[in-house]
């Protein structure tokens, strides 16, 4: 959690649920429901595989969910997938923001008239 919360926080996780200390539903739980973390996309590698677990998994808040025996270009693929897609945001963000600031300007110029 430290990691997450420090300025250079990750964009996605790959997390396990079966962990001693803290599963990883609870510690997906805890990021979701931190307005500093909530956007870290979180793919579970998990030896869980029931529809169940993967529906619960899910429903929490993880992106993905990849159980267990890993396969690396699945794994890698999926990563990609949703580098990307994190990318996409960032630009789309951008062009809201651009566009909000426009309009702000364009305010005050009508304002200054």
């Amino acid at each position: 959690m430290k990691i997450c919360l420090s300025n250079n926080p990750p964009d996605i996780i790959l997390l396990d649920i079966m962990m001693p200390e803290i599963d990883g539903l609870t510690f997906c739980k805890q990021l979701k429901s931190n307005p500093l973390t909530q956007n870290i996309r979180v793919i579970f590698t998990t030896a869980l595989a029931s529809v169940k677990d993967v529906v619960r998994g899910l429903e929490i808040g993880a992106v993905d969910y990849i159980t267990k025996p890993i396969i690396p270009k699945i794994l890698l693929a999926r990563v990609k997938t949703h580098s990307q897609l994190i990318l996409q945001s960032r630009v789309l963000q951008q062009q809201i923001d651009f566009l909000i600031n426009q309009s702000n300007e364009l305010q005050t110029y009508c304002h200054e008239i």
